[in-house]
């Protein structure tokens, strides 16, 4: 099949780690495209995955970088910047005649083009609708012409609760390739525990790091420094010696350090998507002690981590000591077995065959409904 991915113009492809919307392009794309099927990818200047179109030009993304969210000024020319590329890049997809668009887009404007298009959209929604979504889907939904899937039930459900009546199946995330990243950890972990993420305050870090020292164990984080002022008055006052900055690190010293710990700690409180980082770390090995909130409800279980209550630093630390010591094996075969990457992909590649077929059945019902009708065949009829 001809198959156009949609991806989002804020980060690279390039070592997504975890940025959700970029790890999930990534994987797909490439698992795509070695499937067989003619891909495209709509996404940043330089993305080399497979033949691409970028959305911003080389000039046009330097611009963008450049301009702040924090000025209102700025954001609206960040905002009219990313909707002008979006709109060459829906122009490009309808003149090229592709069988299935994947958008992966968090901009609402692919959505309101896909009326234009004479092909299947598939739209994968990786976190709870925006003010902008919701707006779009009570004003203007009879020009959205797309078939949605969550990555959770949590997504969905909040989908759900915001648009009525919207269709949505759910197609979990599967990020695992088994070809080059899995392998099983038999190492002996240390006493310390590895916190993953963007290092900003809706993060929560400075309380994996008071539950760690509750507990008696060292901290290990890694990730990119997004507010130097959070990390400065709340992060680094908090770090006794044994405790590690790691630094934003590349997939191959992420793998060490999930080596070298024997607990992930997640503390993700807020509505939105945090179960990649999980999901990579459970299959390690590593046991998670977390928040219970939203996705991560549906990965954590007693025989691969603990729920504690949400933002309670001392539940928190008790799970740490609770799991340390299950069982890193079984951990490992069932996030693999639920989370690989092969599964995921046949599922949208099932999706896909369908929704093409049906597609061509409407259009050629279409096409004789025209014919039957038109004045010369009504005459002939």
């Amino acid at each position: 099949m001809k198959i156009a991915v949609i991806g989002n113009t804020t980060h690279s492809l390039h070592n997504p780690l975890y940025r959700g919307v970029e790890r999930f392009t990534h994987s797909l794309t490439r698992k795509l495209a070695q499937n067989g099927h003619e891909v495209v990818l709509f996404d940043k200047p330089g993305e080399t995955i497979c033949p691409s179109f970028p959305i911003l030009s080389e000039e046009e993304n330097r611009h963008y970088i450049k301009l702040k969210t924090s000025k209102a000024t700025e954001l609206i020319k960040r905002n009219e910047l990313r909707r002008n590329g979006y709109i060459r890049a829906m122009k490009h997809i309808a003149n090229e005649g592709f069988d299935i668009v994947h958008n992966n887009s968090l901009d609402p404007l692919p959505l309101l083009a896909s009326q234009k298009l004479n092909s299947v959209m598939i739209t994968t929604l990786h976190s709870g609708p925006s003010e902008q979504h919701v707006y779009l889907f009570e004003k203007m939904r009879d020009k959205v012409n797309s078939y949605f899937c969550a990555t959770s039930s949590h997504t969905k459900k909040q989908w759900k609760k915001e648009v009525k009546d919207l269709d949505v199946a759910l197609i979990p995330n599967g990020v695992l390739a088994l070809d080059d990243e899995v392998s099983f950890n038999f190492k002996t972990p240390q006493n310390r525990a590895l916190w993953v993420g963007p290092i900003q305050p809706q993060k929560k870090l400075h309380e994996a790091i008071h539950a760690c020292h509750l507990a008696g164990v060292n901290l290990d984080f890694a990730g990119e420094l997004i507010d130097e002022k959070y990390f400065e008055t709340h992060v680094l006052a908090l770090m006794s010696k044994e405790d590690r900055y790691l630094g934003n690190l590349d997939r191959s010293g992420l793998k060490l350090a999930m080596e070298r710990a024997r607990v992930g700690l997640s503390t993700c409180v807020k509505d939105e998507q945090c179960n990649l980082a999980l999901i990579e770390m459970l299959s390690a090995g590593l046991p998670i002690s977390g928040y219970a909130k939203n996705s991560i409800k549906e990965i954590i279980n007693p025989e691969n981590g603990y729920l504690a209550k949400a933002e309670d630093i001392a539940d928190l630390a008790f799970g740490i000591q609770k799991v340390k010591d299950l069982c890193k094996v079984r951990i490992q075969q069932q996030t693999i077995r639920r989370y690989n990457l092969d599964t995921m992909v046949l599922k949208y590649e099932r999706v896909y065959k369908f929704l093409k077929a049906l597609h061509e059945k409407d259009r050629k019902e279409q096409a004789y409904w025209h014919l039957y009708s038109s004045s010369r065949q009504g005459t002939l009829a």
